[in-house]
């Protein structure tokens, strides 16, 4: 990737990480923020006078507050920024121009203001009606039921930073003694990550068996994404082979976040072995491990939305405070222990997601 790529791409994802901040504040200090453009643009516009207008710098507000807020907000904000430099420009020279040129000017710079914010919030409410579209589809394509097998629990949170997610996990039944376990994260949000996602469950479908070692699995899938992904994107992957006779889990880790294997007493085992993301290098090769799960065991798989969302304070959620919270509540079954977390991490970042949290508990009775 080039250097003017690099940058750009940069450029987008603080442009997208700002986008997604101001999208889950409240519509009162967006509104207060928008008002106080407003009152900064016209002390520029009347400190300047008459020989140089800020006019169109108060479509900065507008757009503000017509893309967060709405289109009636839009309008009141509108009608506020052509009184705002009314009032500039009489004060600036009172005797410049008689009232009914004013007013005229006043009223001919509102129906643009008005015209602007029309067009925006129409603009903004045909993004808002592609991205429920898409949060459908991509609905649809996450299981709509878990499935349950005899001996073991399995619950499942997906929570998108955005209307659609880059995250993905998925639960398949293989045969009647095999399941597949799987977890993953694309790199990036919206629905560049979503698109990637959907691909990327499609290919697992397709490959995943009950003989297919995860080692073998992983390879194709990162040949696949090296073929179709952007310089720069990968995905963090896991996929676990459970065999639910014999309670061995062969799993491998693609650059992910290691899973968490709680057992009774409080100990815990982390799932590390496996290899880089996918869509890095198209030739590289993964190990698998294997483990053995024995009644009380807790494994939690989990995105890194979850350890990273943050507080008021800025400080993260942090894989510390979730081991904490996973050895406090082992006793829970998987449905319970799932809700104990993301209730936890809601109250912790007031749930306001920067990032996508995907979370699958499998608890071993």
């Amino acid at each position: 990737m080039g250097l003017l790529d690099q940058m750009e791409q940069n450029f987008r994802e603080k442009l997208n990480s700002l986008l997604a901040y101001f999208s889950r504040q409240s519509h009162m200090k967006l509104l207060t923020l928008g008002y106080l453009m407003v009152a900064v643009i016209f002390g520029l516009d009347y400190a300047t006078g008459v020989e140089l207008t800020f006019s169109i710098f108060y479509l900065i507000p507008i757009f503000f507050v017509a893309w967060f807020v709405g289109k009636a907000a839009g309008a009141v904000i509108s009608l506020m920024s052509a009184a705002a430099w009314l009032l500039a420009d009489v004060l600036a020279s009172p005797s410049h121009l008689h009232p009914i040129f004013s007013t005229w000017n006043t009223l001919g710079i509102f129906g643009f203001f008005l015209l602007f914010t029309f067009l925006l919030a129409g603009l903004q409410e045909a993004v808002q009606r592609e991205k429920r579209m898409a949060r459908k589809i991509q609905l649809g394509l996450l299981p709509r039921q878990v499935p349950q097998i005899p001996g073991y629990e399995i619950a499942t949170a997906w929570q998108p930073a955005d209307t659609v997610a880059g995250d993905y996990f998925d639960v398949l039944p293989l045969n009647e003694h095999a399941l597949g376990l799987c977890i993953a994260d694309v790199s990036g949000h919206g629905l560049p990550a979503a698109l990637l996602m959907s691909n990327l469950q499609a290919a697992v479908k397709l490959l995943a068996a009950h003989n297919t070692d995860p080692a073998a699995l992983c390879k194709k899938l990162n040949r696949l994404v090296c073929g179709n992904v952007a310089d720069g994107n990968f995905i963090t992957f896991f996929y676990a082979l459970l065999d639910t006779e014999s309670r061995s889990l062969v799993y491998v880790n693609a650059g992910h976040n290691q899973p968490i294997l709680l057992h009774r007493d409080g100990t815990w085992t982390r799932l590390d072995l496996g290899g880089i993301p996918l869509g890095l290098e198209a030739n590289r090769q993964y190990q698998t491990g294997e483990i053995r799960l024995a009644a009380g065991d807790r494994l939690v798989l989990f995105t890194d939305g979850l350890i990273e969302c943050t507080s008021f304070k800025e400080q993260a959620f942090g894989e510390q405070r979730l081991l904490h919270l996973l050895r406090e509540h082992r006793q829970l079954d998987a449905a319970g222990l799932k809700e104990r977390v993301i209730r936890a991490a809601a109250e912790f970042c007031q749930s306001r997601y920067s990032d996508d949290l995907t979370l699958v508990v499998l608890a071993v009775v």
